[in-house]
């Protein structure tokens, strides 16, 4: 009588079939991996722009629609934690931007800002009668098409590799309250729909 002996485990070429599927599958998987996690990254950093710019409204509401002014966007953003429009320090952070240290409610004037902790550019010299579309926050790092680092009417920005988002675009808050991810066109530039006066943009910094 033939015993025939019953087989354990796979054989090479089994586990080279196995292994080979495996990689096919992660290698699907990962570019959309990638693909998700840059869009939850600029839904996350939408949100930061739209509630920095509720704060600075609420700021302009209480100072006769003037929105505040300072030598860097860190030391606005300062303020509006030291005067109690912002209570939660993960608005000024973005992407490849770490989170600033946690707001104190019982040291609010001791609290500054490392401008390595803030994602964003500030736009000066508005006021609440500003056109709306204006960019009053934007994506740091972003150059302006003029010598004076201002956001120009006339011109649109350029997206730069120095900005949180490369060449991609920028994420922008607006005047009215608005913000949104604007995709850079094909030569690098980005429509900001600007209308009125030349106004500087502060970067962050000491």
């Amino acid at each position: 009588m033939i015993k025939l002996r019953s087989r354990k485990g796979f054989t090479l070429v089994e586990l080279l079939v196995v292994m080979t599927i495996i990689a096919l599958i992660i290698g699907l998987a990962v570019p959309g991996l990638a693909a998700a996690r840059k869009v939850a990254s600029r839904i996350s950093d939408t949100n930061n722009a739209r509630n920095l710019v509720l704060a600075l409204n609420l700021a302009a509401q209480d100072s006769n629609g003037l929105y505040p002014t300072g030598a860097s966007s860190t030391e606005v953003f300062e303020e509006l934690v030291h005067n109690r429009y912002i209570d939660d320090e993960r608005v000024f952070a973005g992407t490849n931007t770490p989170n600033p240290p946690k707001i104190d409610p019982g040291n609010l004037p001791a609290f500054t800002l490392d401008p390595r902790n803030v994602a964003w550019a500030y736009v000066d010299n508005l006021t609440t009668n500003s056109p709306s579309r204006c960019p009053l926050v934007l994506t740091k790092g972003v150059k302006a098409f003029t010598n004076l680092g201002v956001v120009s009417p006339e011109l649109p920005a350029m997206a730069s590799a120095d900005s949180p988002w490369g060449p991609d675009g920028v994420v922008v808050g607006t005047v009215g309250g608005s913000a949104e991810f604007i995709k850079a066109n094909p030569n690098g530039t980005v429509d900001l729909g600007i209308t009125g006066a030349e106004n500087p943009v502060l970067s962050p910094s000491y």
